[in-house]
């Protein structure tokens, strides 16, 4: 399995899409995030999910239609689709 790892694209979509373009044979994209911004959210959610917290709602989510899924389910395009 090829897993893509990416790191402070400063939100860069258009850069985002072009490293997960160059490497079309990625499984799997893991963004870890664009600084501290980021690293806050994600350490709400962990607590949220983790942590009893009841938060669940503050987590980021994406929804994506079976429709969606059955045009393209590579997992370059979901990443895209997820922003």
């Amino acid at each position: 399995m090829r897993i893509l790892v990416v790191s402070d694209t400063h939100h860069d979509a258009f850069a985002l899409r072009a490293a997960i373009r160059r490497q079309p044979k990625a499984e799997v994209v893991i963004h870890l995030g664009d600084g501290e911004e980021e690293a806050a959210r994600a350490q709400e959610a962990a607590a949220a999910l983790f942590g009893g917290g009841a938060l669940a709602g503050s987590v980021p989510t994406t929804q994506i239609t079976a429709e969606q899924l059955a045009q393209d389910a590579r997992v370059t395009t979901l990443a895209f689709l997820c922003g």
